[in-house]
């Protein structure tokens, strides 16, 4: 097979007819379909024999049959050769037709065939191999059509507070006689441990619609009871005998008296009671309509209370979320009045009243600060708030460049803890809160003075407690805040990166900044901003590969103007869900193209004519491909796609 090529160095697939014959496989309705099966071919001692055939057992669906043999039946180019008489029980309306020299497939009249029948398909012993070779013996396929079941029904298992004018919807898959569903199913009530049998009749409300059945009781369903329908295993459709899988009930309650359900809360708290502030939810057994809930609704001592505002005044609900500020340690009674009454004129049967126990706080200490940049100009301390500790300890660092490479070179907090305990500018301190139980307590932190006689720079800080093991929530205990008026914006690449340092307070451009880049795989380099404030970096000094952590990309970017500094980290880019378009963080130029043919499927011995499109950025490259554009090269396929590179 020849191959014309326009794009040298192309890899081409092989073709799945050149791999060696294999059985087909059977789709989901018993269809022919590529791919490998169990048994292919020819048995080993080579007699002739149906080697596939489909579908088999109970298929889901079932649109045409297939029979596959080990030897020819006939010659390829005999294509009006009728095929041979094989017979089916019971009998379909429909055709068989040839797949080739070896397969035969049964294509019905009707899209579907009848559901719930039990079919055989014989082989005839007598049937004849092309050569000769009979089959000598029949073979026999059986399978069955999809079984009747229940699809649907309205109301739906497990249903509550039905209306004693309530009836049965019945959704099936295929049509049933609605007397014989009568004579197969019972409906009984179930109260206070008593069943009494309910007469019923069944009636199909739509003749357009045969599988749609309705059952409606004689008379109104009990209240205050369980409703069980059940339908005998033997019942059967109209289009086949074969009766459902298995028997089916279907069980639902009618309404029953007006009772407070359940009043709950977010109990995921140090000892298992209401969270603070958090919402609570009342449920009860009936819709009632919700200004009525409301107005019977009340709490002691009173807090106001909000609702979810999903719904309108005079929709009934039976559901009810509570929200208001609990106070910690606090408790509360709610209360519904007994004269509420539900959508079925019921009445609470006495006043309902439950008192609801407020949890205390989980300990924590949180750093009082969002981001990490802070304004000279505004921002003199850090506040450090602590709740429901005994004691915490506070650790804070006024940071060298060398100190925030090394912090920034780890995300693992224990590391990060092992190295500012060993800064020579780390202070630590216990504090002991005096504000009491779920009381907030403040620490405020002097900015100037931990960072010395600058003033100004990076500063690390953490703080140590003892956290309750069921607070999942996750604060921060360890920040890196820079006080500075210097930003930094980097435009990074492995082909040459940009660094521009500007003003925090005004956004002008700092011109004559030093720019230090630490950590890189070349060591540190330096670099002074122009009047623009922009400090150009070549790509002999810093390739930062922005999909890697390690080399340049886990350096840190420090700009440095009189005694104020601050600092970046490579990796800390924009990330790129940001972009409206496909980006490659790794910087690396690839060659991104395509190959396709102009056509999909061929015979052996055509010739295959392929293109190929390749996008190239570099100019001389592309000049050098398309010079060679117009050579020829020639690639052979061989069995389970192994490919022979092309030779020029």
């Amino acid at each position: 097979m020849r191959w014309s090529l326009l794009l040298g160095g192309l890899t081409a697939l092989g073709a799945a007819c050149m791999e060696g014959a294999k059985a087909p496989v059977k789709s989901a309705n018993g269809a022919l379909a590529p791919g490998a099966a169990t048994r292919g071919g020819k048995d080993k001692d080579g007699t002739f024999r149906v080697v596939f055939a489909g579908p088999q057992g109970e298929a889901n669906e079932v649109s045409e049959l297939s029979l596959v043999f080990s030897r020819p039946l006939r010659k390829l180019e005999l294509a009006g050769a009728p095929p041979p008489a094989i017979p089916i029980s019971p009998a379909i309306a429909g055709r068989w037709l040839w797949v080739g020299t070896h397969a035969l497939h049964f294509v019905p009249e009707t899209p579907h065939l009848p559901g719930s029948t039990q079919y055989t398909v014989t082989v005839p012993a007598e049937l004849r191999a092309l050569d000769g070779a009979a089959l000598g013996s029949p073979y026999r396929l059986e399978f069955s059509t999809p079984r009747l079941k229940l699809v649907d029904s309205e109301p739906g298992a497990g249903s509550r507070g039905l209306e004693p004018s309530s009836k049965f919807t019945l959704h099936f898959n295929q049509a049933v006689d609605p007397q014989k569903l009568q004579a197969l199913t019972t409906l009984s009530a179930t109260r206070a441990g008593k069943t009494e049998r309910l007469a019923f009749t069944v009636q199909r409300p739509d003749p357009q619609q045969p599988k749609h059945l309705e059952l409606k009781p004689t008379r109104p369903l009990p209240i205050h009871s369980g409703i069980k329908l059940a339908v005998a295993e033997s019942l059967t459709g109209l289009e086949g005998p074969l009766p459902l899988a298995a028997a089916f009930e279907i069980g639902v309650e009618t309404y029953g008296p007006l009772t407070v359900d359940s009043v709950n809360c977010d109990r995921e708290t140090a000892h298992g009671q209401c969270a603070p502030g958090g919402s609570w939810s009342l449920e009860l057994s009936n819709a009632v309509p919700l200004k009525d809930l409301r107005r019977a609704l009340s709490i002691t001592p009173a807090v106001p209370l909000r609702f979810e505002n999903w719904t309108d005044e005079a929709t009934p609900v039976s559901y009810l979320s509570i929200n208001a500020p609990f106070r910690a340690g606090a408790k509360y009674t709610l209360r519904v009045a007994g004269d509420l009454r539900d959508v079925h004129g019921q009445s609470l049967a006495r006043a309902f009243a439950k008192e609801m126990a407020i949890d205390d706080y989980f300990p924590a200490v949180e750093i009082g600060v969002q981001g990490h940049l802070l304004d000279p100009r505004s921002a003199s301390t850090i506040p450090v708030g602590s709740l429901n500790v005994k004691s915490y300890g506070l650790t804070t660092a006024a940071l060298t460049p060398e100190d925030a490479l090394s912090l920034s070179s780890t995300d693992d907090l224990d590391e990060r803890w092992r190295l500012l305990r060993s800064s020579r500018q780390a202070i630590a301190r216990s504090i002991s809160p005096s504000s009491g139980l779920n009381r907030i307590n403040k620490e405020n932190l002097p900015l100037a003075s931990l960072l010395g006689p600058s003033g100004h720079g990076p500063l690390a800080i953490g703080v140590e407690y003892e956290r309750n093991p069921k607070d999942y929530r996750s604060l921060e205990t360890f920040k890196i805040v820079q006080l500075t008026d210097l930003a930094i914006t980097g435009k990074l690449s492995p082909q040459g990166s940009l660094v521009w340092v500007t003003r925090v307070s005004s956004g002008e451009p700092v011109a004559k900044a030093t720019v230090r880049i630490l950590g890189g795989a070349s060591g540190e380099h330096r670099y002074e901003t122009d009047a623009q404030g922009i400090a150009k970096v070549p790509a002999s000094d810093f390739t930062p590969k922005l999909d890697e952590s390690s080399g340049d990309a886990a350096a840190i970017l420090v700009a440095q103007s009189g005694d104020d500094w601050a600092f970046e980290r490579a990796r800390d880019f924009l990330s790129p869900w940001r972009f409206s378009v496909p980006f490659d963080w790794s910087g690396r130029q690839r060659n991104y193209g395509m190959i396709f043919s102009e056509r999909g499927i061929y015979r052996p011995g055509d010739e295959v004519q392929v293109k190929g499109i390749v996008p190239v950025s570099n100019r001389a490259v592309a000049r050098r491909r398309l010079a060679k554009s117009s050579r020829s090269s020639s690639i052979h396929l061989i069995p389970k796609r192994r490919i022979r590179k092309p030779s020029s």
